[in-house]
C-alpha cells in the first residue's frame, strides 16, 4: 500500500465545558486510511473559533494512508472534518467528527463515516 507522509504541527487551544487537558509535551501521532471511493483533499480542525486551514500537503487516493502528527497544548478531544473530491472536481465537506487524538493509533473513513482505534 502506498503511504504519504502528511506532517501537521499545531496548537489546540483550550476549549471549556470540562475537556481533558493533554500536557505541553504530549504528541498525536495517528494514521487516515482511506477505505472508501473518493480522494481525501481536506483535513480541518475547530478550536472552537472555526475551521481550520487545510492541514493535508498531498490528496490521500482510495486504499492509501497518510501519517498524521500533532504536537498541541490542550484537549484530547478534537473536532474535525474532511473534504473529499467529488465526481465533478469539487471538495465536499463531510460531517464534523470528534477524536482523541491521545488515544487515536487509526482513524478510518469509509465514505461519509470515520472511526478510530
Amino acid at each position: 500500500m502506498k503511504k504519504l507522509i502528511a506532517a501537521m504541527l499545531f496548537s489546540i487551544a483550550l476549549l471549556t465545558g470540562g475537556t481533558i487537558n493533554a500536557s505541553a509535551n504530549d504528541w498525536g501521532k495517528f494514521t487516515i486510511h482511506n477505505q472508501s471511493n473518493y480522494i481525501i483533499v481536506g483535513f480541518y480542525t475547530n478550536e472552537g473559533d472555526g475551521w481550520s486551514s487545510n492541514w493535508l500537503q498531498e490528496q490521500v487516493t482510495a486504499g492509501d494512508s497518510a501519517l498524521m502528527e500533532f504536537t498541541h497544548q490542550g484537549p484530547c478531544q478534537v473536532t474535525f472534518r474532511v473534504g473529499w473530491l467529488t465526481t465533478t472536481n469539487e471538495e465536499q465537506l463531510g460531517e464534523p467528527w470528534n477524536i482523541d487524538i491521545c488515544d487515536a493509533h487509526n482513524v478510518y473513513f469509509d465514505d461519509d463515516k470515520a472511526s478510530y482505534d
